[in-house]
């Protein structure tokens, strides 16, 4: 799902991988918990709502405005 919104985002193919792995390990603190084969749906809320975060900044925004749900 990162990958492709990084495609979206027109990042280049060559960065998606380590952009993704950076933002990855700054918001979850045990890597074992990722499995790029495992489905979304399968994720908590909280890990949906960081993988939801770090799409929104793969592509490197000058500016980044969150609002509270």
């Amino acid at each position: 799902y990162i990958q492709f919104i990084a495609t979206i985002y027109q990042v280049p193919q060559a960065e998606v991988a380590t952009r993704a792995n950076e933002l990855y390990n700054y918001f979850f603190e045990d890597s074992s918990l990722f499995d790029n084969k495992k489905p979304l749906k399968s994720f908590s809320t909280g890990m949906m709502k960081k993988v939801q975060i770090i799409c929104s900044v793969i592509h490197k925004p000058a500016i980044l405005l969150l609002d509270e749900p």
